[in-house]
């Protein structure tokens, strides 16, 4: 759950970057997640069911522009819980651990995705890897406005989600980070959201924000995002959907 929840809040939140960066360069970074999952299982006879959970990711991002996008090489160094993670969640975090993957980046969303190893879900990486890769032209000045809206389907465990997300950008200002200038921007969007996982249907809308610093470079230097989802999963079994709602906070860290 704590790997699947990683999932859902980084994609529902929809608030992705994308961006130019001319030399290859490694890039390592801390992601720290806190997210709250509640389940209503009325339906089923159970009542409501809530899960709390804290991970941080320590990855490696490797950027290469090429003529028409960019190509990324992503891997997951480590994968940590709080002391509050149950055992099955830590070791959903473990198996993280060493995942890696190539993947093509185009227009603002992941064009093509490849773990290098047999079995790992592409979902996970492919937001990160969107979540990390700033979509903002070098020569964007403050005060410059402008709206994305993208189109994406990601395999997700045992199924898949489609999103339609529109994202209002704005380029508020400038701020000394980590010793240089950077250029403060932020972000709101809303989405939604269809898809399949082991037989159910998933249904759901979903909102979120964001502020990102992006250094003269075109990296990420560091983000703050937020965001809140609520789905309704059908399955046959049962006359009614299943309410889920999940709210999650991410903090991303350029490491030195």
């Amino acid at each position: 759950m704590q790997a699947r929840a990683l999932t859902f809040a980084a994609l529902a939140s929809g608030v992705f970057l994308t961006g130019a960066l001319t030399p290859p360069a490694v890039t390592h970074y801390r992601i720290q997640q806190v997210s709250d999952q509640e389940v209503d299982l009325t339906a089923a006879g159970q009542g409501k069911q809530q899960k709390h959970s804290a991970s941080s990711l320590f990855v490696s991002l490797t950027l290469t522009d090429s003529a028409t996008g960019r190509v990324a090489h992503f891997v997951v160094d480590s994968a940590v819980g709080d002391s509050t993670t149950a055992p099955e969640s830590k070791a959903a975090l473990d198996s993280l651990r060493g995942q890696a993957f190539h993947a093509y980046l185009e227009r603002g969303k992941v064009a093509s995705i490849k773990a290098l190893h047999e079995g790992q879900p592409t979902a996970i990486a492919s937001a990160l890897i969107l979540a990390l890769t700033p979509r903002v032209q070098r020569d964007t000045k403050v005060g410059a406005a402008w709206t994305d809206t993208t189109d994406a389907t990601n395999d997700i465990p045992n199924g898949n989600m489609t999103i339609r997300t529109v994202t209002n950008w704005k380029a508020s200002g400038n701020e000394a980070r980590e010793g240089t200038r950077a250029l403060k921007v932020d972000a709101a969007s809303s989405s939604a959201m269809t898809g399949e996982q082991a037989g159910m249907k998933l249904e759901g809308t979903g909102t979120g924000t964001a502020t990102y610093y992006i250094g003269p470079d075109g990296r990420l230097i560091s983000g703050t995002s937020s965001s809140s989802s609520t789905l309704a999963i059908s399955t046959p079994q049962l006359p009614d959907p299943i309410p889920l709602t999940l709210k999650s906070a991410l903090t991303i860290t350029m490491l030195h």
